[in-house]
């Protein structure tokens, strides 16, 4: 492997939580005018986050069909 290059678990290690965007999801949900898109904006300026929910509806407890999401 090159000299810098990582794998890419290494790399996931090295990315940051934005708390200041998971403190903002429950206030957008709470509103009664949000829109999917508006969250998904939301939860994507956090990668960790969109990660986490991206392995959350992909995993056997909300699945629906054989499709895997892969974005929001």
């Amino acid at each position: 492997m090159a000299a810098g290059v990582g794998r890419p678990e290494s790399f996931a290690l090295m990315v940051m939580r934005q708390p200041e965007v998971l403190h903002k999801v429950p206030v957008v949900i709470d509103r009664d005018d949000y829109t999917a898109a508006q969250l998904a904006a939301l939860i994507t300026q956090d990668p960790v986050l969109a990660a986490d929910v991206i392995k959350l509806v992909n995993s056997a407890g909300h699945k629906l069909g054989s499709q895997e999401v892969t974005s929001l």
